[in-house]
């Protein structure tokens, strides 16, 4: 089976979000981040399988649909952006955190 840079940009970006949301939703919610912790040891332990799991069903699925390739470098942009968007994302979170204490 050769990769499908659609399917894995759509991967990258889901998961991405979905671990962004997940690590801001369990510092407001001490509730989700007990729910996370009770899943494994850790909630950043639960966070990261669970961020693997969405990848791979999010590219599983995606990859059904997406059946022509395009040009990988635009994905890889796309994904590069993404991540910096992701970073910026988290790291002003956690300094308005800071800020209002």
């Amino acid at each position: 089976m050769k990769p499908k840079p659609q399917s894995l940009a759509l991967s990258s970006v889901i998961s991405g979000l979905t671990l962004v949301f997940m690590t801001i939703y369990a510092e407001l919610s001490e509730t989700f981040k007990k729910f996370l912790t009770n899943l494994t040891t850790h909630h950043w332990i639960s966070k990261s399988i669970l961020t693997i799991l969405i990848f791979i069903i999010v590219y599983y699925l995606s990859s059904i649909f997406f059946k022509n390739s395009s040009p990988k470098s635009k994905y890889i942009y796309l994904i590069i952006i993404f991540a910096i968007i992701c970073y910026i994302l988290i790291f002003v979170f956690f300094l308005y955190e800071w800020l209002s204490k």
